[in-house]
């Protein structure tokens, strides 16, 4: 390993360590049951963007591998976007 590297490798093993000694607060069990409209806002388009980026990526990927391998790359992404989906409605 070169010297360069072994400082931010103790630093973020350091980190990681020290995050063994803290513990986590449970919320009261009043707001543990409450539903955060915002939250479920928030993950309803983040997965509708997850859903609108697998096509593009396919696009991404095809440009990447040679010509006779394009229609199976992005073949492979859009079988992802189908599993995606089905998981996300599941």
């Amino acid at each position: 390993m070169k010297s360069k590297f072994i400082l931010p490798f103790l630093a973020l093993t350091f980190i990681c360590c020290l995050g063994l000694f803290f513990t986590h607060h449970e919320a009261p069990l009043n707001e543990a049951n409450a539903f955060n409209y915002a939250d479920i806002a928030w993950m309803l388009t983040a997965s509708g963007l997850v859903l609108l980026m697998t096509p593009g990526l396919s696009f991404f990927y095809g440009g990447m591998v040679s010509k006779k391998n394009i229609i199976s790359t992005m073949l492979q992404n859009f079988i992802a976007l189908g599993v995606i989906t089905l998981l996300l409605c599941a």
